[in-house]
């Protein structure tokens, strides 16, 4: 069933997940910036709706990708 109460603990999780990777790793941050320049490229030169689609599709993915990364990293560290 059901729960709010879960959902909101799952969200609070990730929040807390992705300000670790944030604090933690200098790649996901510069990922970041790269990621907010290329959505401020988008919107200056006019891209097509299905490039954008793409293109943040793969911004998503890099950055998924990354936490995965670190996820795996630090489960072999231990």
């Amino acid at each position: 069933m059901f729960s709010l109460k879960k959902l909101r603990a799952s969200f609070k999780m990730a929040l807390a997940g992705t300000r670790f990777v944030w604090q933690h790793e200098q790649n996901f941050r510069i990922q970041v910036g790269i990621g907010v320049i290329v959505i401020l490229l988008m919107l200056i030169l006019d891209v097509r709706l299905p490039e954008v689609i793409v293109l943040l599709l793969l911004i998503m993915s890099v950055l998924t990708l990354e936490i995965l990364n670190t996820v795996v990293e630090k489960f072999i560290d231990v």
